[in-house]
């Protein structure tokens, strides 16, 4: 018996004293820092608006811990000591009525509205009850005002800072808001010394610093310009303040190109040369306050400064970006394009045939052309043609499809009335013979013709539906790709890594490609140290460097790298080939190669006989397999295509069989498909799968049907593809593959690599061959195994 065995779910479990105790997050201590300093704030001497506007938006925007907000709010407010610190505190309280238990969502307007009569509420009733002046409700209702206002950009800021370190390029009022919230975080500081010198200046001083780093002149510009504001905004005057950061932050920027300690020269220059306004501090303050701020500054980590590129109004940076984001949207394009003109390319090789031009028939219309050169000089030609010609006519027509049924017809087979007729039925007959022959030769051509005019419409129709989907996606991606791009280079920026521009090319997964272009490193070798490990962290799952354009080698001032995912599996390979005895030249091509960002294309190609025509046209096969595949062209317009070429291409009848898998190594689905080729094999643990198929070779039908064999490979499975001379030795079994499936096991058991089982298999069938082989041998070994 087991006593109260239920389990109770109404209520939460309780908690221990020990676990409920408060722990103060580095991310709420920043809150509670900032609202501190946002609370002091003062505008025009007297006005404190900031802290209940911070604290309002905090809470309706939801950016941390209430508590943490109110709590640096209450401190800041108290730590001024005005006259009217109970209203203020007062105040407080009624926005967190107002806000913190509120369950519909507020837009920012609303919010600024609700603070402006919370305020003037609570000041009014102040104002009243302490028969406060006229000037004093004027003040009051200005100050109720403007923490309205504040309000509402306030939550456009925090909304921003909300996005958990993205980094999108800004509109211009959330560019505003961020800068009005730093202006206030500024203004805090404002009465707080370092012995003599003022906070706000050493704070402003490295924000216009890490402004000049990041965007160069006129980032620093804009920001010295407004920063400046801070110092003076408590008393109302802008002189000498906002010229002294205004020219520090341009100097800082013109030597930007020096990093950190151009920066901080041009600042330290432009501060001394305006020491001595009369307007502001004096000299000695000036300078060690510029000392104090460049030594912070030296001390920022640099992905602090990254970070803030796209926060930042900088015209330069987003000038330079946007140029540099053109020129990698117009490599793309290239790139597509030239894909394209390899496939048009490899069908002009394949095309040119062996030079031969035999002369085509002539093309004037079948009737007139018998009819003169068979009767018109004819003495009775008149007799024939003249008092019956639908006679003549029905007896002409009537042989010539004899003759194109039969090939050739005899003298013996004229109609018994055409030969009473006709005085020279010898050479009557010799002449329809002659046009049977002329005319099968003239269908052959036109079907020639027809073929090419499909392929022309094949291949325009492929290239336009690539173009078409090319087109599609990039203006799908334009809207998202700017933001996606900038929030990667946010992203690694913020680890420190210069990123000059970055563009993100796919959307399928697994099939993206990162493109980006940065300074050069010191040792080329970041680009595998340092960018795939970051892209890798940034992503979630394994990125591989995929191309590089490295200064450290080549030369140049920039390093432009590619990036594609890591693909969850990888191919080992062996392949092993004899020409067939007597011969310098195996007819057989092999070829195994990534052709897309997830796929791996593994194929073999056996031409008609041997030797150098045998090899040219496998090798055409293949090419134009690979270029096809790479261009975006999908399997059956590449098979028929080439199916195509090869019944243009050669003057006599002639054929290739092709044997090849697309295996995707992310899914390690794989389509194995086999065109008049020889069986191969798919070996798991001592299990050996025979992969036969019926299709005909390339070049006898007009249409190929591809027999497609759907497999999914698993680590550690291995693929062989064979040609038809590595089966010769099983020519006296009832399936002459069954010796390799029999000796596969044992093989397999022996061999150490890919390689290892390709020589293997290769030597066992010369072996059991003899002293010579009729056949070329070819045979292609691929191991799916984990990456990494």
């Amino acid at each position: 018996m087991q006593p109260y065995p239920y389990q109770r779910v109404s209520h939460p479990p309780r908690v221990h004293a020990r676990e409920r105790e408060l722990v103060l997050p580095w991310a709420a201590g920043g809150w509670l820092i900032l609202s501190f300093f946002l609370a002091r704030a003062v505008v025009m001497g007297d006005l404190f608006p900031f802290g209940p506007a911070f604290y309002a938006a905090f809470v309706v925007t939801g950016a941390g811990p209430a508590w943490a907000a109110l709590l640096g709010t209450l401190l800041g407010t108290v730590s001024v000591g005005t006259a009217e610190i109970l209203p203020r505190l007062v105040l407080l309280v009624v926005l967190n009525l107002l806000f913190v238990y509120r369950q519909r969502p507020l837009r920012a307007p609303a919010v600024g509205a609700w603070v402006i009569a919370a305020h003037w509420l609570v000041h009014g009733v102040a104002l009243l009850a302490s028969h406060g002046q006229t000037y004093d409700l004027i003040v009051a209702a200005f100050e109720g005002l403007l923490a309205g206002g504040l309000a509402v950009c306030l939550v456009v800021a925090l909304r921003v800072m909300n996005n958990k370190g993205k980094f999108p390029p800004l509109a211009r009022e959330e560019l505003a808001a961020l800068m009005v919230l730093f202006l206030g975080a500024m203004g805090g500081l404002s009465g707080l010394k370092l012995s003599a010198v003022p906070l706000d200046g050493i704070a402003v001083g490295v924000a216009v610093m890490a402004a000049a780093a990041s965007g160069g002149v006129g980032a620093a510009t804009v920001v010295g310009v407004v920063a400046g504001m801070a110092p003076a905004m408590a008393e109302a005057s802008l002189e000498g303040v906002t010229a002294l950061y205004a020219v520090g932050g341009m100097l800082a920027g013109f030597l930007s190109d020096f990093r950190k300690p151009g920066v901080t020269a041009g600042f330290l220059l432009g501060t001394l040369l305006l020491a001595g306004l009369p307007s502001y501090k004096p000299a000695l303050v000036v300078a060690l306050q510029g000392l104090l701020a460049a030594g912070l500054f030296l001390l920022l980590p640099p992905g602090w400064m990254a970070a803030a590129t796209f926060l930042l109004p900088l015209p330069e940076a987003m000038v330079a970006y946007h140029q540099d984001q053109r020129e990698l949207f117009r490599q793309h394009a290239q790139r597509t394009l030239d894909r394209l003109a390899n496939v048009f390319a490899a069908l002009g090789r394949a095309l040119a045939g062996d030079g031969e031009d035999p002369a085509r028939p002539w093309k004037t219309p079948l009737f007139e052309k018998m009819a003169v050169a068979v009767c018109e000089a004819c003495p009775v030609f008149s007799n024939c043609w003249g008092e019956s010609p639908s006679t003549a006519y029905r007896d002409v027509m009537s042989l010539f499809s004899l003759a194109r049924e039969k090939g050739e017809i005899s003298r013996e087979e004229v109609p018994a009335g055409l030969s009473r007729r006709c005085i020279r039925p010898r050479e009557f007959v010799a002449r329809i013979n002659q046009f049977a022959s002329d005319y099968r030769r003239q269908q052959a051509w036109i079907q020639e013709v027809e073929q090419v005019k499909c392929l022309a419409q094949a291949q325009l129709e492929g290239a336009a539906a690539i173009t078409r989907q090319l087109g599609e996606r990039w203006d799908q991606d334009r809207a998202l790709a700017l933001p996606r791009a900038a929030q990667l280079t946010g992203r690694l920026r913020s680890q420190g890594i210069p990123v000059s521009a970055l563009e993100v090319a796919g959307e399928e997964v697994g099939a993206w490609e990162i493109t980006l272009t940065r300074p050069p490193c010191e040792d080329g070798s970041e680009c595998h140290r340092v960018m795939a490990s970051a892209l890798t962290r940034i992503l979630g799952r394994q990125v591989q460097v995929d191309d590089t354009q490295c200064p450290y080698r080549i030369g140049g001032r920039k390093c432009q790298l590619s990036f594609t995912p890591g693909a969850s599996l990888r191919v080992s390979l062996g392949q092993a080939q004899a020409p067939k005895s007597g011969s310098s030249f195996s007819g057989d091509t092999v070829a195994a190669e990534r052709v897309t960002a997830d796929c791996f294309l593994l194929a073999l190609s056996d031409g008609m006989g041997g030797g150098r025509q045998a090899a040219r046209e496998s090798q055409a096969a293949i090419s134009l397999l690979k270029e096809m595949l790479r261009a975006g062209f999908n399997r059956d317009q590449a098979v028929n295509t080439i199916n195509t070429v090869i019944n243009l291409g050669a003057v006599e009848e002639r054929f290739v069989t092709l044997d090849f898998a697309l295996v995707n190594l992310n899914t390690g689905e794989a389509e194995i498909v086999k065109i008049g080729a020889a069986p191969g094999f798919l070996c798991r643990g001592i299990t050996v799968e025979v992969l036969a198929a019926t299709a005909p070779p390339l070049g006898i039908l007009r249409q190929v049907e591809a027999e497609v064999l759907p497999r999914r490979l698993e680590p550690g499975d291995w693929l062989i593809l064979v040609s038809d001379g590595l089966l010769e030795p099983g020519g006296n079994l009832a399936r002459r593959e069954d010796w390799l499936a029999q000796a596969l096991p044992e093989l397999l058991a022996a061999a150490a690599s890919p390689q290892d089982l390709a020589a293997a298999l290769l030597g066992q069938a010369q072996t059991l061959s003899g002293s010579a082989w009729r056949d070329d041998m070819s045979v292609l070994v691929a191991r799916v195994q984990k990456a990494g």
